[in-house]
């Protein structure tokens, strides 16, 4: 015959046991969650290197197309600018 508290040692390891493994469970879906949370940090700066850089073309072409129209005869401007 076991032991009285043969049957409580047992489960106790048990639950020992599945409590580690659920630590290393939670261990690993943090490292997950900061390699994500990186992954996003780095995502949004990149979406605003390339918000920037759209600017920047956008604001180049206004300036080209300004000093373009400025060397431009008047009429051929005003008829640009009521095509437009």
């Amino acid at each position: 015959m076991p032991p009285p508290h043969h049957d409580c040692d047992l489960r106790y390891r048990a639950l020992l046991d599945r409590l580690h493994e659920l630590s290393t469970r939670v261990e690993r879906v943090e490292r997950h969650h900061a390699t994500l949370v990186d992954l996003l940090d780095d995502f949004r700066t990149l979406i605003q290197l390339v918000v920037r850089w759209v600017r920047a073309l956008d604001h180049r072409i206004d300036d080209v197309w300004a000093w373009r129209l400025t060397r431009l005869p008047a009429d051929e401007r005003r008829a640009r600018h009521f095509r437009n």
